[in-house]
């Protein structure tokens, strides 16, 4: 594997998170790492992985050739580390850097414009307190320290600085705000602001307006934030030309051709809709069109386009317009999703990852590019962790899982979702 990138931390960052593994990370501050308590296994981030396409090296692996070894997860990154797959690039963030590689054409991976791709990680300079990163097809966004800030293509405002000029180095977004979570859609982006009660939580949202995905009730677009008027939210997922957030129900707008909000039609909305089915669900990731959720009871759905049967439900069904249960055979507990548009992956409670749909370039993991029946495929082989998958790749955060000799080795229990904060 390729030398790992300079800077990078070694042994577990200090603080303690507010409950889960006393060696997890804290500075797994998106949302989408399980927690369940305190389990007799001490479970600890280990490394970054891909799998897919190799196009502007998008696999991080130093060369830009795909290979069929590149069907099976390679090694990016031998150490603690988060990764994010963005549009035609990737990230990955510690507690005090960020890498990033792939295409440069307008900055995205923080490179002079002078490079244009890049098959290895290359540090984003300005950045020393990285959280809460999001990509989008070719921009970033994340906090650094309490500040939000973002690089890459702004044609449309989605910097959210209040131009349209593109930067490689990372600008404020034009806000008194720090966000609890960053959402970075195909070109525009949205913050969630955490108050004192949830219930007056609140969404702002920038850049490109087209088909209503700000959620402002306009088509206008916003190079700055722009605050919406509904209240209560916990998630936020933005998406191709839509976005989806969560309160008691999961919400949708924006462009709607596949039935990707769920609405039960294929109508466009500009302010947020209730996708049908959907109370109490706990996760919502969405991309190209289609999206997936998790419920309360950890199963998986999803909706919209499922042509590359990215439903999980043994059809190719090109609209759906209401979310799908994901055929489960294993019987397993799920706690995280990811949609990269045409391929899917999910993770259990053991960390085991699960992938189904398009598989064209090996993006699901399972060491060749054979297109696998539209449903949950069976785990991938040698890895554990947390997948992001995006268009033709997927990138996992790998975990280690050791004994904890201080707590006897009872069953853990059933997991549960929690926010989990930086502490320094």
């Amino acid at each position: 594997p390729p030398t790992p990138p300079p800077d990078a931390p070694t042994g577990t960052p200090d603080g303690s998170p507010e409950e889960g593994p006393a060696s997890s990370p804290d500075w797994d501050d998106s949302p989408g790492a399980p927690a369940w308590g305190a389990p007799p296994n001490i479970v600890k981030f280990s490394g970054v992985a891909s799998a897919g396409s190799n196009s502007y090296g998008l696999l991080g692996t130093g060369d830009t050739t795909y290979t069929d070894t590149d069907n099976n997860p390679q090694l990016v990154y031998n150490g603690e580390a988060i990764p994010v797959a963005g549009g035609d690039f990737a990230c990955m963030y510690t507690l005090s850097f960020v890498h990033c590689w792939g295409n440069n054409s307008v900055g995205q991976i923080g490179q002079p414009y002078s490079v244009d791709t890049t098959p290895s990680p290359m540090r984003v300079v300005g950045v020393d307190q990285p959280s809460r990163l999001s990509a989008g097809q070719q921009h970033v966004c994340l906090m650094e320290g309490n500040t939000p800030k973002c690089w890459g293509l702004n044609n449309t405002g989605q910097l959210g600085d209040g131009s349209t000029t593109n930067s490689h180095v990372p600008v404020d977004v034009n806000t008194s705000y720090e966000y609890r979570q960053l959402a970075a859609g195909y070109d525009h982006t949205c913050g969630l602001v955490s108050e004192a009660s949830s219930a007056d939580n609140f969404l702002q949202c920038w850049g490109n307006n087209a088909s209503g995905q700000l959620g402002t009730g306009s088509a206008s677009i916003a190079m700055t934030p722009a605050t919406l008027s509904q209240k209560g939210w916990i998630w936020v997922a933005a998406g191709t030309s839509m976005t989806c957030a969560i309160s008691a129900d999961v919400y949708c707008w924006g462009a709607n051709a596949a039935g990707q909000l769920g609405t039960g039609d294929t109508n466009q909305y500009n302010v947020p809709t209730v996708t049908v089915g959907t109370a109490g669900f706990t996760q919502v990731s969405t991309w190209g069109q289609t999206t997936c959720g998790i419920d309360g009871q950890s199963q998986m759905w999803c909706w919209g386009d499922g042509s590359l049967g990215q439903m999980g439900n043994k059809d190719y069904t090109d609209t759906n317009l209401t979310p799908v249960s994901v055929i489960n055979p294993y019987a397993t507990t799920f706690v995280s999703i990811t949609s990269g548009g045409g391929h899917a992956c999910g993770t259990d409670v053991a960390w085991q990852i699960y992938c189904w749909g398009d598989n064209t370039y090996g993006q699901l993991g399972t060491g060749n590019s054979l297109q696998t029946e539209a449903e949950l495929f069976e785990a991938i082989t040698g890895i554990i962790g947390l997948p992001s998958a995006r268009n033709d790749i997927t990138l996992y955060q790998l975990v280690s899982i050791t004994p904890n000799p201080k707590d006897p080795p009872t069953p853990p229990p059933q997991p549960k979702w929690q926010w989990r904060k930086l502490l320094l």
